[in-house]
Order: structure tokens, then sequence, then C-alpha cells
């Protein structure tokens, strides 16, 4: 018994030291919080659902108990939903449009539309959701294949795709889908076969959009950040495309006027304190970049609307890293020496830069990198007045830190160091003891 607790001593301090390596080894990741969700699934006809259920938003639930209301044909006023309570309803169309209606009605606002989908909406083939503050869309028009129109304009929309519709909805029933007035950046339309697509004045940029593959769909798409080759059809009007109003753009920003309804051309004025002048005036077809320089855009001379204004800023300056006045990767963010920065803007710029925690901007082409830790650069031009967007660098510095891999290769070693003596000395020492054992027990002579 003797041996087995010392050697079961032995190997408890061996399993406890690898526990204590491998922890040193293994790099720890932030938990996430995780929150309970409703399980949609219990839900039934009898369900009741309330503004604190949680089942649903309590705007979502507030929008559609307010709708309910001033709809219905007959009975109290309810304040509790059930998922069947808007089947066979009396009106077609579902109007949950948010804010204020006119002077005497404002709607509840609605920001999240989650779980919408597990009421029977079947009676509607129209919903209007704009002037809202929806964000996202997932599931919850899925299920409703004789819906014609929707409506979400006026949101704050960062993405949409065809795949948020019923299939039947988006190959057959499918007439109007207003999207406009979002903040969509990416927008996947390919398997929409009919209707009129409303997508004008988004943040819509050309490597983030798909087209419907069909030409019986019609999209306007004006107003948007579109580039590069960009032709009007029959089905697919681009308008205006290139700049937001109050927007500052780089040099290399495209603009292009593809015709619109009633307007023949679309004309440009460089603004500044003397005045507006006229700088070019873009035909339906044509594109242009603009040099330097604070600009309004008109769409008519005549309209009573501001326009656009945006002004084209230069290109952040490029870097090259340095050390012992050997040029090293640009890409290279993990520093094991002296490094320097230089700084390449445009000619007759004036470079800026400062790092984290600088109060003040360095007027210099160059700066040096040579403390331990994290250094954040940031960075900037100003070329005739025009200030650049300020480009941020990070760079972390362990001049005496050796490689992880390294590290690990050397950890890794000296845990199978330390298992091989604590075998070999576990072997002696139940040797030893075994053989002491024995001399105790063997008879005398």
């Amino acid at each position: 018994m003797k041996i087995n607790k010392k050697t079961n001593y032995i190997l408890i301090w061996c399993l406890a030291f690898a526990i204590l390596c491998s922890s040193l080894l293994v790099l720890l990741k932030p938990q996430k919080s995780i929150f309970a969700a409703v399980d949609i699934s219990d839900i039934d006809e009898n369900t009741e659902i309330t503004e604190s259920s949680g089942i649903i938003s309590a705007d979502l639930h507030r929008a559609l108990t307010y709708f309910y209301n001033a709809n219905k044909t007959s009975g109290e006023p309810i304040s509790v939903l059930k998922i069947d309570t808007f089947k066979n309803f009396p009106v077609s169309t579902l109007d949950l449009t948010g804010g204020k209606i006119d002077e005497h009605t404002v709607h509840p606002v609605i920001s999240d539309l989650r779980n919408l989908d597990i009421f029977d909406l079947t009676s509607f083939d129209t919903i209007i959701l704009k002037n809202n503050k929806i964000s996202t869309i997932t599931t919850e028009f899925d299920e409703i294949p004789n819906l014609v129109k929707l409506d979400i304009s006026n949101n704050q929309l960062s993405s949409f795709s065809y795949s948020a519709l019923s299939e039947t909805c988006y190959t057959t029933n499918l007439q109007v889908l207003n999207l406009s007035q979002n903040k969509i950046t990416s927008c996947n339309l390919q398997n929409i076969a009919v209707g009129e697509i409303d997508l004008r004045d988004n943040q819509i940029t050309s490597n983030n959009l798909t087209l419907p593959t069909s030409t019986n769909v019609k999209v306007n798409l004006s107003h948007n950040l579109l580039q590069g080759d960009l032709t009007q059809t029959e089905n697919i009007v681009y308008g205006f495309q290139g700049v937001k109003d109050k927007q500052k753009y780089n040099i290399n920003q495209q603009i292009f006027f593809g015709g619109l309804d009633g307007i023949e051309n679309v004309k440009i004025y460089g603004v500044a304190e003397s005045g507006n002048t006229l700088f070019k005036t873009l035909n339906a077809g044509e594109k242009t970049t603009l040099p330097l320089g604070n600009y309004l855009v008109k769409f008519t001379e005549e309209s009573s609307e501001e326009g656009i204004e945006f002004s084209i800023i230069p290109l952040a300056p490029t870097i090259k890293l340095f050390v012992d006045n050997q040029e090293i990767e640009s890409t290279t963010r993990l520093l094991n020496h002296n490094t320097t920065i230089k700084f390449y803007g445009d000619e007759n710029s004036t470079i800026f830069w400062r790092k984290n925690g600088d109060a003040n901007w360095t007027q210099s082409d160059t700066a040096e990198i040579s403390s331990d830790g994290i250094t954040i650069i940031y960075v900037k031009q100003v070329v005739d007045g025009f200030e650049s967007e300020v480009q941020t660098y990070s760079f972390t510095v362990n001049k005496s830190a050796i490689s992880a891999w390294i590290f690990l290769i050397v950890g890794i070693a000296g845990l199978v160091a330390f298992f091989f003596i604590a075998i070999v000395l576990s072997r002696k020492y139940l040797g030893t003891s075994g053989a002491n054992k024995t001399g105790r027990n063997l008879p005398l002579d």
C-alpha cells in the first residue's frame, strides 16, 4: 500500500504540472454571452402573445394590435395576440407604416420583426412597413406565397436577398418590391422573375449587387454607388450613380448619369466662397471623374431641390517599412526590430501622422517605431488645401520575444522531458522500495 500511495502521489503531481503547462500554451478566447431564445415550436393557437411575453418585440406587438383594432369589423379592442389573430382578416393590406401619419395620427415605430412569421398572414397580399427602423429581414415573409406588394422603404436595412421571400412570390406573384431609402450595401435579386423593384437611394456598390437573371423584372437603382461599365436598358435603370449628399470621395470616384424620366442631363458645379461655377454637364450615358474640389449636382436648373453636395479628396498616403535601411514587407504587422515607416503621398502634398496617445499631428514623411507593445499610426495628407481620409495602421512590437511556434516547441519539449524524468525516478523509487521490502522478508540462515 505504501508503494501505491507514493506512486499515485507522483502521478498526481505529474498530471497537475501537465495541466498547468497546457493552459499556458493555449490561447484563451473570450466567451460570447448566450441569451435565452423563445422556442417558437411550443407556440400554438392558444398561446397568448403579449407585449411583454418576449415572443415578438414590444414595438411590433404595439403595431400589430394598433392595426388590428383600427381595421377590425366587430368585437372589442384587443391587447393580446394569437397566431391566428389575422387568419381570414377582412382587409388584404397589412399596413404597419411607422411614425407620424398626419397631425392626429402617430403609428408605433418598429425596429425588430423577429418572429413575425409565427402569425398566419396569408390573408394579406400587400404588406407595408415603410418609415420604420427595421435593420434585418430573415424568414418573416418566406411563407406568404400570395404576397404581391412589399414596401420596406425608408428603413435601416443593410442587405437584402430574394431568399427572404417565398419562392412562389418571387417567381410568380410579386408585382412591387420597394426597398428604397435604406442603407443597403449588398443586394441579391438573382432569382426574382417578376415585378418591379425600387432600390433607389441606398449604398449599393457594384461588387455587392446581383441583378435578376430574368429580363421581365424592372429594377430602379438610381442614387447608389455603382461604378464601372453601366449600360442602362429597358428593365435596368441606373439613373444617377456615384456620390451621396454631404459625403467625401477619393479622386478615383466615378460619377455616371444614365438618364431619368424627364431629365436629359445633370449639371455639376464647382462650389467656392465666391459662388458656384458650372464645371461639367453629364448627358445620358456619360460618366466622369473629378479633380479635388467641392461640388454640387443639380438635376434641373429650375428645381427647388438643393441637389447633391459632395467633395473629392486625395487618397490616403501609402507606406513602406525599413529595418536598418533595408525595406521589409509593407504588410508586416509583427515587428521584432526598430522600424522606420516612410509615407508616400501625392506630389506637393504635406503629410501628417500621429501615434496612439499623441494629442497633436506631426508633419513629416517618416515615423519611428521602437517601443514594445501595440503602436497605432494614423496618417493623412493635405493637397491643395484638401485633406485626405485618415488611414490607420496597427503594429505589434516585441523585440525580445521569440516566435510563437518556437515557444510551443520549447514548451512541449519541456513537458516531454519532465514526464521522462518523472517516469525514470518513479521506476527507480519503485525498484528500490521493492528490493527493500523483499530483503526484509528473506529468511535467516
